[in-house]
């Protein structure tokens, strides 16, 4: 589930080690959570409701629904979706080197941005009247019938929805990275095993001198007493 983002930056991604992708990460939906909708009806989220649309939905990744703002899609797996316990969960992979994603980054990051929204059909509801003036109708939404597009808002109709940043390294640099662990590795197990030849063959030679000084000192002697 989302990971709490690191603190704003100048450069929110160029100061990331290199290999490092940015995504963003959050409930685009929740479940059970009654909220209410523009002052005219109150609406919830029946568990399970995404579980069938995120099978097969071309959706697309959005700010603020502004199709010009596309951070990414289901269908070549940018975006990522995931029917789980609180709701409609999402998982973004975000462009590197691109002005409206470094923008998008510093302000969920400096929490401008906490929540999400989604362009819905309803396949199944039903409406529970309010029973008394001044109350509101409820809708109960059970089965979304088309999902269009998840992603930040500035104004969420489900305040409890959030969204967060998340950096971690690619695939390819978490190659290159254990790879270089693996040859640092390799290169100090053969400088002990290097280290530990010369120390056995030090051991060596100095047993060969001691027994050498052992040999002259005899043969002194012999020539000292004849």
């Amino acid at each position: 589930m989302p990971v709490s983002s690191p603190a704003a930056s100048d450069s929110a991604l160029e100061t990331q080690p290199p290999g490092t992708r940015a995504k963003i990460s959050g409930v685009g939906a929740v479940y059970e959570t009654p909220t209410e909708i523009c002052h005219f009806f109150r609406e919830i989220i029946r568990r399970g409701a995404f579980t069938e649309v995120i099978k097969t939905c071309d959706c697309r990744a959005l700010f603020n629904h502004d199709s010009n703002c596309v951070f990414g899609r289901t269908t070549n797996k940018t975006l990522r979706l995931y029917d789980a316990t609180p709701g409609l969960v999402f998982w973004c992979d975000l462009l590197n080197d691109d002005p409206p994603t470094e923008a998008l980054v510093k302000r969920i990051q400096r929490r401008d941005l906490s929540g999400n929204s989604f362009t819905f059909t309803v396949q199944q509801d039903r409406w529970e009247l309010a029973k008394k003036p001044g109350d509101l109708d409820l809708r109960i939404i059970e089965k979304i019938g088309q999902l269009y597009d998840v992603g930040p808002v500035t104004f969420p109709a489900y305040p409890t929805t959030t969204v967060a940043v998340v950096f971690e390294r690619s695939a390819d640099q978490k190659a290159a990275d254990e790879s270089a662990r693996y040859a640092a590795e390799c290169e100090d197990q053969e400088f002990k095993e290097i280290t530990s030849r010369c120390r056995s063959r030090r051991r060596e030679v100095e047993r060969q001198y001691l027994h050498a000084g052992r040999i002259i000192a005899r043969c002194r002697a012999q020539l000292e007493r004849a």
